[in-house]
């Protein structure tokens, strides 16, 4: 999580911190902590100490590394009781990982980008990987175009000719016919495959993923090489769309 951009330093690092241990998903020492926050190492031990402190952290002397309590857990237990019936979104993300054997990516709305919220990275050698809290323009990815194709075509026209007329020298611009073209594909197929939109011989297998009343929509994708992804559509799809069905009962 970058500071600025309107960013509190101190609940941006807090936040950070807890998305580090997310990503890593082990005891971690203070220096790999820093290094993988970019930030001081004295600013990580204190950040550290005072989460300790609150009982947000422990510290384990032997090994000389940090975890998260069940504490933090707890904090959001109850979204997903709103979200899953049946266990949780992380562990429907992460059998879907071990069923399809890529990165599984989790994409909210957030006005004209889609963000990358969660990730549960491949464990194969030759993967695609990303970080938690990436943005994209909506018609940029597969995860956005699929949040976009749950939107009127007028709005859709909107948001491109908006990210176009805010676009800075040298950023990539959009065209609406384009867009709308493959919003109507993933209308019609219900889920969204262009190739290689962002990396050269990566994509994402996107899907659109059931949300309660009142939350923003979210997309989920299956992120890889792009062969592998096409050798493997078909079971990727259907695995995708049992889990779904399992867990969220979409």
């Amino acid at each position: 999580m970058a500071e600025g951009d309107g960013v509190v330093k101190s609940a941006g690092r807090v936040l950070g911190l807890l998305q580090v241990f997310a990503e890593h998903r082990r005891p971690m020492r203070v220096s790999e902590i820093a290094q993988a926050m970019g930030i001081p190492q004295s600013s990580t031990s204190m950040l550290l100490k005072t989460l300790t402190a609150m009982g947000y952290v422990s510290f384990d002397a032997e090994a000389k590394a940090f975890r998260p309590t069940l504490r933090v857990a707890l904090l959001g237990a109850w979204l997903n009781e709103e979200f899953a019936t049946e266990g949780s979104v992380d562990e429907m993300m992460v059998e879907m990982a071990r069923a399809t054997a890529d990165a599984v990516i989790l994409a909210v709305e957030n006005g004209v980008w889609s963000e990358y919220i969660h990730v549960v990275q491949s464990e194969q050698d030759l993967r695609y990987a990303l970080r938690p809290g990436t943005k994209r323009p909506l018609p940029a990815t597969n995860l956005g175009r699929v949040l976009l194709a749950a939107k009127p075509d007028d709005e859709i026209e909107r948001i491109v000719r908006r990210i176009n007329a805010e676009a800075a020298a040298g950023d990539r611009r959009f065209d609406v016919a384009t867009t709308l073209d493959a919003v109507h594909a993933i209308r019609r197929d219900g889920y969204s495959f262009a190739h290689n939109l962002i990396s050269s011989g990566a994509s994402v297998i996107a899907l659109p993923m059931p949300v309660p009343p009142g939350y923003k929509p979210m997309a989920i994708g299956i992120g890889g090489p792009t062969d592998r992804l096409e050798r493997g559509q078909e079971m990727i799809l259907a695995e995708m769309r049992r889990l779904l069905s399992q867990y969220l009962g979409g």
